[in-house]
């Protein structure tokens, strides 16, 4: 699960506090230096532009009453992902197995 994505696209008040139900791992990243790192290569910014406002549509279609840190799951993460990848003609793979968070790689573009 990821806990405040929103926070990456756009200015976001967190809403509560998480507790882990069971042992997990956290990491936290920080947004303007995601933010450096995405315009090093045109390609990334251009598909993370793109994904960033297909998240951001999907909050503004949320009541606010529904809105959570945890707004959508892995899975809704990759459709939007993958629709974002194709309108920019960009080919993406994904590696793991089930039990681990697949790995995402880019395999060359038409921009």
């Amino acid at each position: 699960m990821w806990l405040s994505e929103a926070a990456l696209w756009t200015h976001w008040w967190h809403c509560g506090t998480a507790e882990a139900q069971e042992e997990c791992q956290l990491a936290s990243l920080n947004a303007h230096a995601v933010a450096v790192a995405l315009h090093k290569d045109p390609v990334s910014y251009k598909l993370a532009s793109r994904y960033a406002a297909e998240f951001v549509a999907v909050l503004n279609e949320t009541k606010r009453k529904d809105l959570t840190d945890a707004m959508i799951t892995r899975e809704e993460v990759f459709v939007l992902l993958s629709s974002a990848a194709q309108d920019l003609g960009v080919t993406l793979q994904v590696q793991g197995r089930a039990s681990q968070y697949p790995r995402l790689r880019r395999f060359g573009s038409s921009l």
